[in-house]
C-alpha cells in the first residue's frame, strides 16, 4: 500500500475591509482550535447577517466551521446558500459598472462581499470533501465538476483583468510619480507599491485540480484518460514535483490494464488566510479648493505561515508535500 500526504492551505479567503472588526469572536474561538464554540458563533452571524452585505462572508465562514466540527450535512447548506448569493450578485454585476472602483474613493466596508474567484473554487472544493466522507462519490463528482468550470471561468477573468491593468499601468505610473512628491502620501505609497505592477498570471487551484483528477481516475468510469490530462497539467504548473510524477505512471499502468491498487491518501488542512484590509492614501491635487481626495486601497495582509507536516508509520517518517497554498 503507498501513502501520499499533501500539505494544503485551503480556509477560505473570505475577507472584506471591516471583516477584521466584525469577526474577533469567532476568530478567537477558531485560531483556538475550538470548532465547535466557532460554528456556534458563527451561526449566529449568519441569522443577525443573512439580509445585510455580509451574508455571503458569514455564509463561507459558516460552512467552513460546520465542516471542521463534522457536521458535514450542515456545512453543504450553507455553502449552497452562500453559492446561490454569490450568483445573484454575478447576475446583478451583469447590469450595473463596478462598485468596487468607485469605493475606492469612499471606502470598501459600504459594498456588499460578492464572493471572489476562489471562493467559487473553493466552496465546490470542501463540499466535495464533505460528500466523499459522507459516502456519496457522484454528488462529490458532481461539486467537483462544477470546481472545475469555476475554474476555467476565473481563467479568462483573469485574463480580463490583466489586460485591462496593463492598459492603465502608463497612467497609473504617472500618478504616482506626482503623488510621490508629497511627503505625506510616500509612506502609504511605499506599502501599497510592491503589488501595482504584479502580474499574477492564470489562476488555477492546484489541490482542486488534484482532487478533481484523483477522483475521477478512482471513482468515476472511463475517466482516467481525462484525470492523466490534469495531472500532466499539474505537473507543469508545480514545478515537475515527484510526487505528481508518481501519480502520473500509476494512471498509466491503469490504461494499461494493471489492476486498481489500495491506496491511502493523507491531507493535512493548515494555516489561516489572509485578511483583505485597507490602506488610505490621501491623493494630492494641488488645488486650493480640494487639496486632496482619500483613497482606501485593498490589500491582502497574511497570518502566520504553514507548518511542516509529516506522518509516521513505525520508523518510517514521511514529509508532506505543499500542493497548495491559498495565500499565493
Amino acid at each position: 500500500m503507498r501513502r501520499f500526504l499533501l500539505l494544503i492551505t485551503l480556509l477560505l479567503l473570505t475577507s472584506c475591509a471591516s471583516y477584521e472588526k466584525q469577526t474577533q469572536s469567532f476568530r478567537g474561538t477558531w485560531n483556538s482550535g475550538n470548532t465547535l464554540e466557532a460554528s456556534k458563533v458563527a451561526n449566529i452571524k449568519v441569522y443577525d447577517n443573512i439580509d445585510s452585505k455580509d451574508s455571503v462572508i458569514w455564509l463561507l465562514e459558516q460552512g467552513a466551521a460546520l465542516r471542521a466540527n463534522d457536521q458535514l450535512e450542515e456545512s453543504n447548506y450553507a455553502f449552497d446558500r452562500a453559492e446561490k448569493r454569490i450568483k445573484f450578485y454575478e447576475n446583478q454585476a451583469k447590469l450595473r459598472i463596478s462598485k468596487e472602483t468607485t469605493s475606492l474613493l469612499t471606502n470598501l466596508a459600504t459594498i456588499p462581499y460578492e464572493g471572489k474567484g476562489y471562493d467559487r473554487v473553493m466552496l465546490n472544493t470542501y463540499q466535495a470533501l464533505n460528500y466523499l466522507r459522507l459516502g456519496q462519490k457522484d454528488e462529490a463528482l458532481v461539486e467537483l465538476r462544477q470546481a472545475n468550470a469555476e475554474q476555467k471561468k476565473e481563467l479568462i477573468r483573469n485574463e480580463r483583468k490583466i489586460t485591462s491593468a496593463r492598459k492603465s499601468t502608463r497612467q497609473l505610473n504617472s500618478d504616482i510619480l506626482q503623488t510621490e512628491k508629497d511627503y505625506n502620501a510616500q509612506i502609504p505609497l511605499r506599502r501599497l507599491q510592491p503589488n501595482l505592477n504584479l502580474d499574477y498570471g492564470p489562476f488555477v487551484n492546484p489541490f482542486t485540480d488534484f482532487l478533481h483528477a484523483l477522483c475521477l481516475w478512482s471513482l468515476a468510469d472511463d475517466q482516467s484518460e481525462n484525470a492523466l490530462v490534469s495531472l500532466r497539467r499539474m505537473y507543469e504548473t508545480l514545478g515537475r514535483p515527484q510526487f505528481i510524477s508518481d501519480e502520473i505512471k500509476l494512471v498509466d499502468e491503469l490504461l494499461s490494464g494493471k489492476k486498481h491498487p489500495d491506496l491511502t491518501y493523507v491531507i493535512f488542512e493548515t494555516g489561516v488566510a489572509p485578511i483583505l484590509k485597507e490602506i488610505r492614501l490621501d491623493i494630492p491635487l494641488y488645488d486650493r479648493d480640494l487639496p486632496y481626495v482619500a483613497a482606501e486601497f485593498p490589500r491582502l495582509v497574511t497570518r502566520g505561515h504553514p507548518i511542516s507536516s509529516s506522518v509516521a508509520i513505525g520508523e518510517i517518517k514521511t514529509k508532506a508535500t505543499m500542493i497548495c497554498e491559498m495565500d499565493e
